[in-house]
């Protein structure tokens, strides 16, 4: 099974239909279904009920959904980590609000700043719209910050578990299909 299959599978099932996570995944919809019917051809099963409506789940769907999430989650960590080995270069723009600064930002980019020394880390602390402007023009890569930053139809958060900030990011950053990561 390929690991890009799967997360394809997961924002299908979070979307309930395929054309809308087709457009989410910046994929043509034939390519999407074609991908989905190879999974569920490699289980030997169907994973989703299909209706002129949009899709729901099947019983081993649902148990799919668990399980892929898992994998993508592990492989998602696995490919960060395996980072760690190259010589990462470049500059990471963050916006934030002040909101947990030295709580939540401070702790998790002194690591980053530690796994990556020769990556440049800058920091923005424009007004929220600002922020959100700046991240749907390209000139910021995330921002940290709580829920009223996110624009369903731009933006997707990712709330961080157990704290009350969210990260927030482009809706084509791998990132916005996770439901929760933490601040590590």
């Amino acid at each position: 099974m390929q690991v890009e299959h799967m997360k394809e599978f997961l924002v299908v099932a979070r979307a309930g239909n395929i054309s809308a996570a087709s457009e989410q995944l910046y994929l043509a919809q034939p390519v999407l279904s074609k991908h989905i019917r190879a999974l569920e051809k490699e289980v030997g099963a169907d994973l989703l009920n299909r209706t002129t409506r949009g899709v729901t789940l099947t019983p081993l769907g649902e148990e799919a959904a668990r399980v892929f999430d898992r994998i993508v989650s592990m492989y998602d960590e696995f490919k960060a980590s395996a980072l760690l080995h190259e010589e990462a270069t470049g500059t990471i723009q963050v916006g934030i609000l002040t909101l947990g600064f030295n709580r939540y930002v401070l702790p998790v980019m002194s690591q980053l700043k530690k796994w990556y020394p020769k990556v440049n880390i800058v920091y923005s602390t424009e007004k929220p719209t600002d922020l959100k402007e700046s991240l749907i023009n390209g000139t910021l890569d995330v921002i940290l910050g709580d829920e009223s930053l996110i624009d369903s139809s731009y933006l997707s958060g990712v709330l961080l578990r157990s704290e009350p900030i969210s990260l927030v990011v482009a809706t084509s950053n791998p990132l916005a299909t996770k439901e929760a990561v933490t601040p590590d």
